[in-house]
């Protein structure tokens, strides 16, 4: 998966159930009864936004861009997902898919 695929596809999963329940703070993943996981665990339920990157990158680690994009509000990725809201989460993915997108458009010239 390109990076801007992975992010997308990381962003789809932390909102894909109602009331931000597919999002968590302070680990990589949970599972349904809120005992931290593994983000490519079968039976994780909820991610941070790290985890998420993880479950589609596997091996390859967290896509740099959403580092770039996190800076913006001068905090790290974990540290934007544990001290803000999911809303802050979604923006910075929002900055990174952008920033992959441009930089995956260059190496395509």
């Amino acid at each position: 998966m390109k990076n801007s695929e992975v992010l997308r596809a990381a962003l789809n999963l932390i909102l894909s159930k109602p009331g931000a329940k597919a999002w968590t703070k302070g680990v990589w993943a949970r599972d349904q009864y809120g005992t931290s996981s593994e983000p490519d665990n079968v039976y994780a339920t909820s991610w941070c936004a790290m985890g998420a990157c993880r479950r589609f990158s596997g091996h390859r680690g967290v896509p740099g861009q959403l580092f770039t994009a996190a800076e913006s509000a001068d905090l790290s990725p974990p540290s934007l997902n544990d001290r803000g809201s999911l809303w802050d989460v979604v923006a910075m993915f929002v900055r990174a898919i952008k920033l992959a997108e441009a930089a995956e458009a260059q190496e395509q010239k």
